[in-house]
């Protein structure tokens, strides 16, 4: 017995060190937990210590340095297989993940998959985070846009969420700032807010204009 507690306790700690080795040091200590850290980049190293310990370990927190390439930023392509790949070895650890839920949603999106998996993948997202602000808002977002292409049951789901959104100023407020500039999701989403309660509709309307204010104000003078 004591043998096998011994070789329980090694097996835990290992598997602890190789994780915190593959997690970008910036967010080690970041509560709660969130798998995405749009802010937080990983090196090379930590990329490839993260898809080496995947092959060993079914552990979510190596998300955060696997999914490094996925951003597609600096025009660099975006490796379809991979990236979904990484969410998956990720959501079979956390399947109740609805951050992760939602990142294969938005990834399916990306590349132009609105088949039954991104359905599957965005209706997860809800069930599993319903009210999370941080998950809540960037999962409207993609809802907003893809409104009319949305089958009713996703239809609904979006609406729910923005009644949700547009109740809590602290989440209306993040997305206004995100729909002000973003004419696609403003004309796309627009039936989304029929029968919305209308002092919520205008409180929200006077967040985009703030946001459209604070945006051009922002701007360096033209000449």
């Amino acid at each position: 017995m004591a043998l096998l507690c011994t070789t329980v306790s090694i097996v835990a700690v290992a598997r602890l060190g190789v994780s915190v080795a593959a997690t970008p040091r910036a967010v080690l200590m970041v509560e709660p937990v969130r798998y995405i850290e749009p802010d937080v980049r990983a090196d090379p190293g930590e990329v490839a210590r993260a898809d080496a310990a995947a092959a060993l370990l079914d552990d979510a927190g190596l998300i955060r340095a696997r999914i490094e390439h996925c951003r597609g930023e600096d025009g660099k392509a975006v490796d379809r297989d991979r990236c979904l790949a990484a969410v998956e070895d990720a959501l079979r650890a956390s399947p109740a993940s609805g951050e992760l839920w939602l990142l294969r949603a938005t990834l399916l999106a990306q590349f132009g998959d609105f088949t039954r998996p991104f359905r599957v993948a965005l209706r997860n997202s809800y069930r599993a985070a319903p009210m999370e602000g941080w998950i809540v808002v960037p999962r409207l977002g993609l809802e907003l846009r893809l409104y009319p292409l949305l089958p009713g049951n996703l239809q609904e789901q979006t609406r729910k969420d923005l009644a949700a959104v547009l109740a809590d100023p602290v989440q209306a407020h993040a997305l206004a700032a995100v729909f002000a500039h973003d004419p696609a999701m403003r004309t796309a989403g627009k039936p989304a807010f029929d029968g919305m309660p209308p002092e919520l509709v205008e409180k929200f309307a006077a967040f985009v204009r703030d946001a459209a204010e604070v945006a051009a104000a922002a701007e360096p003078p033209a000449g």
